[in-house]
């Protein structure tokens, strides 16, 4: 189904390049580095769909492993399976082996968080850089970042504080994630050679997909007017996409602050972060697959079903969930 998601914008872009006429031009506000991967891949397969699929699910592959692996960090082996398992039975996480970039997001954002952990704070940068040139939330991984430094400092200073190498040390880290936000930066630069103005982007996000940065409030009552006119007329986008939409919202949170005292702070700073910025949306069509992409929710879900009784329901509700959204996605209903 690429009717009802942005998977051919994507092939357009890996196909085509952005342009700055025409309809094609509105594609600006799709991130570069998916797309241009799955060029580059498409020098072997010679098929666009193919290679778009190839990179998504190789991410996927990878991005779940990691995920397991940052779980045990912090949680036992049982916790960090049923982090994993949840991570593949969420109602959205099929679209992760869709051609869309969010596989290759999560594969990044939790690549960083694992090498910020491993103190490899060089490569949390490199990586990080590239999630923020991936989607624009991508640079939100500053939060958590920023969190494990801060924490590492604060640990560390009352016997190292006066050594000269540990204060270098920490130097070159703190400067290691500031090419985290280059990553945005990038971005802007690709817009100005395109368009000739950096925030382009921004207008065409406006303007044609009428998406503006704005409180978690009004989405949700944009959310629930837009289901209550769906609701007489309008069966496959009321089940389709605002219901989706308004449930993910409440539930997602709901999961994360009930789970809060059971996952790291960082994880937790970045999943708020993350929520305020991409569910301030002011036309919002995405929460679904937006918050599966935010590994936190995974991580919380394997947090709080440590009773069987609990995971066992929790584990059927998301199966049947998983399930009924895929047949949606399926029979071309409004699943974005």
């Amino acid at each position: 189904n690429q009717l009802c998601t942005d998977s051919q914008h994507y092939r357009n872009i890996s196909q085509n390049g952005y342009v700055s006429t025409g309809d094609d031009r509105l594609l600006t506000v799709f991130l570069p580095l998916y797309p241009y991967l799955v060029r580059a891949v498409n020098f072997v397969f010679n098929n666009y769909l193919v290679s778009g699929l190839v990179v998504s699910n190789l991410c996927w592959v990878f991005a779940a492993y990691l995920l397991y692996e940052l779980a045990l960090m912090d949680m036992d082996k049982k916790s960090a399976l049923r982090a994993l398992k949840y991570l593949c039975i969420l109602p959205a996480s099929f679209l992760f082996s869709a051609p869309l970039s969010d596989s290759l997001f999560l594969l990044l954002s939790v690549s960083c968080v694992y090498a910020v952990r491993k103190n490899l704070y060089p490569v949390a940068g490199i990586v990080g850089f590239l999630a923020a040139f991936t989607r624009l939330p991508g640079v939100l991984l500053f939060a958590p970042a920023c969190f494990e430094l801060v924490g590492k400092i604060i640990r560390e200073r009352p016997t190292q504080g006066k050594d000269s190498k540990w204060r270098l040390r920490i130097t070159k880290n703190a400067l290691s994630l500031l090419f985290i936000p280059a990553g945005l930066l990038l971005y802007l630069y690709v817009n100005f050679r395109v368009t000739g103005s950096s925030t382009m982007f921004l207008t065409y996000q406006s303007q044609h997909w009428h998406q503006q940065l704005g409180w978690f409030f009004g989405t949700m009552a944009t959310l629930v007017n837009n289901a209550t006119v769906s609701f007489a007329d309008n069966t496959q986008m009321l089940l389709g996409l605002w219901v989706p939409n308004i449930v993910y919202l409440f539930a997602s949170l709901g999961i994360v602050i009930a789970a809060q005292n059971k996952l790291r702070a960082s994880n937790v700073a970045y999943f708020i972060a993350y929520y305020a910025v991409c569910m301030g949306a002011t036309w919002l069509l995405s929460a679904p697959r937006y918050l599966t992409a935010a590994f936190p929710l995974a991580l919380a879900l394997g947090a709080l079903t440590e009773k069987k009784a609990v995971d066992r329901i929790a584990t059927i509700t998301c199966i049947v969930l998983f399930l009924a959204y895929l047949l949606a996605y399926v029979n071309q209903w409004y699943v974005y």
